[in-house]
């Protein structure tokens, strides 16, 4: 009802304007159409205030610390997360499944040398790290088709545990080798066994065959 009202009065005073005619100061401008909805906005909420005033209410954000002081772990949000410290010896990584339809203002990210929090409209989601991070290096990045949030950070001393048991294992794997044969006839493709070596093949180290007493 007032939206019609507000129509016919616009009309009538751009009908006034056409002719010629003064508008008074009350008239439909664009300065009184402005205060018009700003007043009428505000009554508005104040009349969903006394209605529904718990809809108003500001809830304190959940603590990040527990009594005695230590970093509280939780997933309020219950969304679904990966922490991975140990494929990388240099990063840790931090994923967490948000709705890809959610604004990014409504995302607030922390990251401490020993943990990380992420808040998704206020719930919180927060883990310790066992390892020390560098937070100036560390990033943040969340995906436009799917939603995810990434976070990337450098640990401040290298895991060489870890590194040299991800070089061993590459070298392993580089060392095998397995023979296989070309298939024939359409065949699949399968792995030779180790050619058999006759006696006369075989080669003597005669170093290691000790003396006869």
């Amino acid at each position: 009802m007032e939206s019609l009202q507000l129509f016919i009065e616009q009309v009538r005073i751009k009908k006034k304007e056409e002719e010629g005619k003064e508008v008074s100061e009350g008239a439909y401008t664009r300065e009184n159409r402005r205060k018009m909805y700003l007043e009428m906005g505000k009554e508005r909420e104040e009349k969903e205030r006394r209605e529904n005033p718990k809809k108003f209410e500001e809830n304190e954000p959940s603590p990040m610390f527990l009594a005695n002081g230590e970093i509280r772990q939780c997933n309020e949000g219950k969304y679904d997360f990966l922490l991975n410290e140990w494929d990388d010896p240099e990063m840790t990584v931090f994923e967490m499944k948000i709705p890809k339809y959610l604004n990014t203002s409504l995302i607030d990210v922390n990251i401490n040398p020993k943990w990380v929090s992420v808040r998704v409209k206020g719930k919180l989601t927060q883990l310790r790290l066992t390892e020390e991070i560098a937070v100036e290096k560390s990033t943040t990045q969340r995906s436009q088709t799917t939603g995810v949030l990434l976070i990337k950070m450098p640990k401040v001393t290298p895991n060489l545990i870890l590194k040299k048991q991800n070089e061993r294992m590459q070298k392993e794997k580089a060392q095998v080798k397995p023979n296989v044969i070309q298939a024939t006839n359409d065949e699949e493709t399968k792995t030779a066994p180790a050619p058999k070596q006759s006696f006369k093949d075989q080669k003597v180290d005669f170093d290691d065959i000790p003396d006869l007493e």
